[in-house]
């Protein structure tokens, strides 16, 4: 009797529970799949806005070149001072090479790759390109002839410039954790460490950085038309220096402050790091900031000096005569190009844990 008062009570719990177990484990099924469709969501938008903001870039510099109206409106009532020849190529290379690095790391976070020599290196160059592209833009259009046209669309840049800021800052650092899991990875051996004599590549490098200071500090007295440089003939070689836009100054005087600085300091590097190479470990990083900031650089200085958009023309531009061309462009693409070789020297393969 008992046994079966027991049974029944059993079996009318159970009844009674099921339906209450069955709307729990439909809530919960309905929660999960409504967190999935947000992150599903949340990651297309990311994608979108990725996609929208660098494809505005390259709409824009289309715009300036008259392939496209899609934001003469923006160019007349926003940032008037994108109009130029570097307001083009700006935008060209924010439209391609930015949007490229832009997917690469969005790609590196999504896999959880960030603590990969690839990513740290890859980020670095990017903080270098964009740091080096929004001084100039920024200080440019103050300084120039647009300078009385700046309105509240010059600060849509501002965070532009403080993420790679704070970027690059937290990639220095984690500096310390990145040098001990490359030593983990990859033993160094002291006796690689060779004199500059035995190193013929790098005194390449060595003669490389002090032409680029002598010539920093030569086109800059130039472009602030010094008096001892008034009749130089250098100016037909490089006419766009003498462009009121602004961008040109501010370009050279980038050069000046910030270029010569890391050659010098590459230079002692190069000379002793082989003595004690704890000292250099800033070298890798700072290298792939360099080489970001000079291949942007030098895309934007030298196509700006050989077009101009027709669409808005700048009576202060002028054309390289045809017997400077090819001196000024090869002179100009080795400042682009061997920058890049230098960080393939320093920061590719195992090459870096020499400065570790």
């Amino acid at each position: 009797m008992y046994d079966s008062n027991k049974k029944k009570l059993k079996t009318s719990c159970n009844h009674s529970m099921r339906p209450g177990s069955e709307s729990t484990l439909t809530n919960d099924h309905s929660i999960n799949r409504k967190v999935q469709m947000q992150a599903i969501e949340s990651e297309s938008a990311i994608r979108v806005l990725f996609g929208i903001v660098a494809v505005a870039d390259l709409l824009l510099a289309l715009t300036i070149d008259n392939y496209s109206s899609a934001f003469h409106f923006y160019l007349e009532q926003g940032e008037v001072y994108l109009k130029t020849s570097h307001g083009l190529f700006i935008n060209y290379w924010d439209g391609t090479v930015h949007y490229t690095l832009y997917l690469t790391m969005l790609y590196c976070m999504l896999a959880k790759q960030t603590q990969t020599k690839f990513y740290r290196f890859l980020s670095l160059f990017w903080c270098g390109s964009i740091l080096n592209s929004l001084i100039v833009l920024l200080g440019g259009a103050a300084v120039g002839r647009y300078g009385t046209h700046i309105k509240p669309s010059y600060l849509l840049n501002i965070p532009y410039v403080m993420f790679p800021l704070i970027f690059v800052l937290r990639q220095f650092r984690t500096r310390t954790s990145f040098i001990q899991q490359q030593q983990v990875e990859v033993n160094k051996k002291a006796t690689n460490l060779k004199p500059l004599i035995s190193r013929p590549l790098d005194m390449f490098f060595v003669a490389y950085m002090v032409f680029a200071i002598l010539l920093a500090i030569f086109r800059v007295l130039h472009v602030l038309q010094t008096p001892m440089m008034v009749h130089s003939i250098y100016y037909k070689y490089e006419p766009y220096m003498l462009n009121t836009s602004g961008f040109p100054l501010l370009q050279l005087l980038t050069y000046a402050f910030y270029f010569i600085p890391y050659y010098y300091s590459a230079i002692n590097a190069l000379l002793f790091y082989n003595e004690q190479s704890s000292k250099f470990q800033w070298l890798p990083d700072w290298t792939m900031v360099h080489a970001g900031a000079a291949a942007q650089a030098q895309f934007s200085y030298l196509f700006s000096s050989l077009h101009s958009p027709t669409l808005f023309p700048d009576s202060s531009w002028s054309a390289i005569p045809p017997k400077y061309w090819f001196t000024t462009v090869s002179l100009n693409s080795i400042l682009a190009i061997t920058p890049q070789l230098f960080a393939f020297r320093v920061c590719a393969g195992h090459r870096d844990k020499d400065f570790y």
